[in-house]
């Protein structure tokens, strides 16, 4: 009989028995994954953060912020999906109403009235990385100014 290796979880006195699926590395599990949504059980956290560095060095693939978002659902992350749906605006610039409008009608009951009613604002305009009114700590494409800029950009 294999020896059982115990690893810490989250919660400080609770722990995981190793299996096959908690113990492979998320960059094999989620990289390899073409759906949208990732069943992780026992490595949500460490899939999300996987998908977060990748979201950071590739803003515009589509399909790592939609796969973020359905994480950040199944979670339960308020503040998280707030922020993953900033990056998803940002990546998306001025393009892309449809599917804007498709995944906050879809996170509507996920968000606060006021996340709701920010982002809908945004659907036809889209977000910009410098916008200082969707700062937010859970973006990661957000440049995060709060306040006015002292130097201004000069006209090209």
């Amino acid at each position: 009989m294999a020896p059982t290796v115990i690893i810490k979880s989250i919660a400080p006195n609770q722990y995981i028995k190793r299996t096959p699926e908690n113990q492979i590395e998320p960059a094999f599990r989620v990289d390899a994954n073409r759906s949208l949504t990732i069943s992780a059980k026992h490595w949500e956290k460490r899939a999300l953060h996987h998908l977060i560095l990748k979201v950071i060095r590739n803003p515009q693939d589509l399909h790592l912020h939609i796969q973020r978002i359905h994480m950040h659902r199944s979670l339960n992350d308020r503040d998280g999906l707030y922020g993953a749906l900033i990056d998803l605006y940002i990546a998306l610039g001025q393009g892309g109403y449809a599917l804007r409008v498709r995944m906050v009608k879809k996170c509507e009951q996920h968000l606060s009235a006021e996340q709701y009613a920010t982002l809908s604002s945004y659907n036809s305009s889209g977000l910009d990385a410098e916008d200082t009114e969707a700062s937010m700590s859970q973006s990661f494409l957000c440049k995060g100014l709060i306040g006015t800029p002292i130097v201004k950009k000069l006209p090209s």
